[in-house]
């Protein structure tokens, strides 16, 4: 019975996802879904309590792997290669970072879509702004613990900066699933895109 249970449920945020995906959240209804699902409307209920809630459970895992993003992109081991790259060592830098943007695509990319262009109406509708928010606020202690161990860098910059860097990452990550890039380019637009940005943050740093 509880396989049951668990494929029912598998197949109805399926279904949501690919009625989500098409209509958007404010435009997707519950009836749609069900008849997509091929459950009643009242079994949907069952598993899911409101539209929000079932939006909510098909975004958590790329949300949940948005969060880590953000923490691993600024954790010790990273401050320590960007030493290393400021000072011309690129190479490991660059080659952790598009790693871990594509595995974030990889896994997430109809996550990521749901959540940064078919959100609106939902509760994650300013999940991009909050997440910018967050990010600001982590650079900024990024930069402090960088001023603290490496004092010879400059680092006072204006948090607006941190704040357009963050927006550039989501049009970035937007633009590749928007134009449905294929692996090969959106590795290659990735690789770019971390090139261009640290060494923006070289130049900063030791001008």
């Amino acid at each position: 019975m509880q396989v049951k249970k668990d494929s029912t449920r598998s197949q109805i945020l399926s279904s949501a996802e690919k009625i989500f995906l098409r209509d958007g959240y404010s435009k997707a209804n519950m009836r749609d879904i069900a008849d997509e699902a091929c459950v009643s409307l009242g079994n949907l209920y069952n598993y899911f309590s409101c539209k929000d809630d079932l939006f909510r459970s098909i975004v958590a895992p790329a949300v949940a792997d948005m969060e880590a993003f953000l923490m691993n992109h600024h954790d010790e081991k990273n401050l320590d290669l960007f030493k290393s790259y400021i000072e011309g060592d690129a190479d490991e830098l660059i080659s952790l970072q598009t790693e871990r943007y594509m595995n974030l695509l990889k896994k997430h990319r109809k996550g990521l879509e749901l959540l940064l262009t078919k959100a609106q109406g939902s509760s994650l509708e300013r999940f991009k702004d909050d997440f910018t928010d967050e990010c600001t606020k982590k650079v900024i202690e990024y930069m402090e613990l960088t001023s603290k161990r490496y004092p010879s860098f400059k680092t006072e910059f204006h948090p607006f900066t941190y704040h357009v860097q963050t927006v550039w990452m989501f049009v970035t990550l937007e633009e590749i699933i928007k134009h449905r890039l294929s692996y090969k380019d959106t590795k290659k637009v990735i690789q770019e895109y971390i090139k261009f940005e640290y060494d923006g943050w070289r130049d900063l740093f030791t001008s």
